[in-house]
Formats: structure tokens, C-alpha cells, sequence
């Protein structure tokens, strides 16, 4: 079974591409994928671009303003190919609701992967900090 961890992209961009890691800037994403990286075990950690769909934190992106849900987002169809090309069969996702929905239609048209949600049970942002917080003090 390929386990991959998945994080979201960010609102906040450069304006000039860049790769995917440095694209994003809000403080927020950097936490996130500091410390899910940190914790990663050897596993592939992507992003999930709203446009783009799933792509290395090291892909290089043009900036571009689209947010899951809006018109051009990225489809589930398309994701799922990405997530069989990735050979998924488990995702631990820390996503918002919009993009854990739509990654979990995804996985589901696959037949093969699950997802599962790294902040289930959490009520806000200061508890899935809280969670990325906790993955660090593992190392």
C-alpha cells in the first residue's frame, strides 16, 4: 500500500512562478508543510493545488487565482488519475473541507484508495495546528 500525505495549497501567492513550496506563502501553509514533511517517513507529500490538482512541493507554478469549488477548479476525475498515477491506496489528508471532499470523490472513483482525515474531530484551526504541533514532537 503507497501512503501519500497531502496538504493544501494557499490563498496568499508570489506573483511570479515559483515552486510550489515558495508559491504559497501564508505563514500558515509553510507550518503545515514543514511539519507534515518532517513527519513523512520517506512517504511523498503533495499539495493540492485547487488548479492544478496534486503536485510536488518542489513543481515549479505560475500564480494563479482559483480556489476549490470555483469554476476551473480541479475536477475529481482528474484527480483520481493523479492519485492512481501516484499508486495511492492511503491519503492522510490535511485539507479544509472543500478540498477533503473533493479528494475524497477522487479516491473513491479509484477504487482503491482511501483517505483518510488527519483532522477528524478537530473544531477550528487552533486544533489542527494543534495536530501539526503534536507531529513534530514525534521527531
Amino acid at each position: 500500500m503507497t501512503r501519500l500525505l497531502v496538504v493544501p495549497c494557499g490563498r496568499a501567492k508570489l506573483n511570479h512562478p515559483a515552486a510550489a513550496r515558495l508559491l504559497y506563502r501564508s505563514a500558515h501553509f509553510r507550518f503545515v508543510l514543514a511539519g507534515v514533511e518532517r513527519a513523512a517517513v520517506g512517504a511523498p507529500v503533495r499539495i493540492l493545488s485547487a488548479l492544478h490538482g496534486l503536485v510536488s512541493p518542489d513543481t515549479v507554478l505560475a500564480p494563479y487565482d482559483v480556489t476549490m469549488g470555483d469554476s476551473g477548479s480541479v475536477v475529481a476525475d482528474r484527480l483520481a488519475a493523479q492519485l492512481a498515477a501516484e499508486h495511492a491506496r492511503e491519503v492522510v489528508a490535511y485539507l479544509p473541507r472543500a478540498y477533503l471532499a473533493r479528494l475524497a470523490e477522487a479516491a473513491a472513483l479509484t477504487g482503491e484508495c482511501v483517505v483518510r482525515d488527519a483532522y477528524d474531530g478537530c473544531r477550528g484551526i487552533g486544533e489542527q495546528r494543534a495536530v501539526i504541533t503534536r507531529l513534530n514532537a514525534r521527531k
